[in-house]
Parts: structure tokens; C-alpha cells; sequence
């Protein structure tokens, strides 16, 4: 059994690691440009691959980790961390614009 500090540990971190997901995002159209539009695009990018990886997960999940949310939540945090983040390295060295 889990207990509920761990559980909540993990609600925490994952929303935590989303929200700096998002952050690397919003970094990576402040180097581009600091227009409406580029927020808007890497916002629409981070809600889509958002929703991609959570299906993922939740199927995973389903098979792997039943009843678990949080796990499913701290892997989705750590995915849009991830992914945010490498956005904006590869925006800043100029491999994608």
C-alpha cells in the first residue's frame, strides 16, 4: 500500500514539473520572438503533446499501474519537463525555430 503523503508527494512534483514543462515553452517563443503568436503556438504545442502523452500514460497505466494516479501524473510531469526544456535548448542552438 501507498501511503497518502506519498501519494500526494507525487500530485505535487508531477504539477510541479507541468508547470515547468510549460515554463521551458513559454522560454523557448521568448527567444524566438516575444509576439502573441509564438506564446500561442508553444502553448497550443504544449497543451497537444500534453494530451498525446497522457493517453499514452493512462493506457500504460492502466495495465501497469492500476489505481495509481499519481504515478500517472509524476510521469506526465516528467515527460512535459522533458520535453519542455529540450524545446528550448534546441530552439536556442538553432536547430528549430
Amino acid at each position: 500500500m501507498t501511503t497518502l503523503a506519498v501519494v500526494r508527494r507525487n500530485h505535487v512534483v508531477g504539477i510541479a514539473l507541468l508547470l515547468l514543462g510549460l515554463g521551458g515553452h513559454l522560454a523557448s517563443a521568448y527567444v524566438i520572438r516575444a509576439l502573441p503568436h509564438a506564446f500561442a503556438h508553444h502553448i497550443e504545442g504544449f497543451l497537444l503533446l500534453t494530451m498525446a502523452t497522457a493517453l499514452v500514460l493512462l493506457a500504460l497505466g492502466w495495465f501497469f499501474w492500476r489505481g495509481r494516479h499519481d504515478i500517472t501524473l509524476l510521469l506526465l510531469g516528467i515527460s512535459q519537463f522533458v520535453a519542455g526544456w529540450a524545446i528550448f535548448v534546441l530552439t536556442i542552438t538553432k536547430v528549430i525555430f
